[in-house]
């Protein structure tokens, strides 16, 4: 059984620190995202955006907070939880973190192994390579990013990317 973020501090730890620096990462301990979800004050029906995701810490808290405890009690059904993940949406600019990012949620709902094998694994709208903090172009829109960078959210959650613009 997988509970949470636990991907992320792994990724954390063994990422050469001047790297992580370079490119502005910095986890967020699952304590301050879950904190930070619940003073937004999210629901069933939200739709969120992490759009500097990284591992994915924000997005896997937010599916925890919607439906983790029936997870748990292994009483969540499968259409519920694939309709929460096509709310959730989010964007790295590094690849390996938007990788892990789909693991991280993937994992949450491995307990859905049956309708899974029937259904196959559900969408994770969560995509990778793009700068989230400058306006796209218009190819982009043409993109999985495309798909996603859309005013239709709830909520826009996340730890923003720490690099100064000069560096992009």
């Amino acid at each position: 059984t997988v509970r949470g973020d636990i991907l992320s501090g792994i990724y954390d730890r063994f990422l050469d620190r001047a790297k992580r620096k370079q490119l502005g990462e910095f986890y967020t301990p699952p304590s301050v995202a879950r904190y930070i979800i619940r003073r937004v004050g999210i629901d069933r029906k939200s739709r969120i955006l992490d759009p500097a995701c990284g591992s994915g810490t924000f997005l896997v808290e937010a599916l925890r907070e919607l439906v983790g405890q029936d997870l748990d009690r292994g009483v969540a059904e499968f259409n519920d939880v694939t309709a929460i993940l096509e709310r959730l949406a989010g964007n790295d600019l590094n690849t390996f973190s938007g990788v892990l990012n789909h693991i991280q949620l993937l994992w949450q709902i491995l307990s859905l192994k049956r309708d899974i094998e029937q259904h196959g694994f559900p969408d994770i709208r969560v995509t990778s390579k793009v700068n989230s903090l400058v306006f796209p172009d218009q190819f982009a829109r043409l993109e999985r990013f495309g798909e996603i960078d859309a005013p239709e959210y709830t909520a826009v959650i996340g730890n923003p990317p720490y690099v100064r613009a000069e560096r992009s």
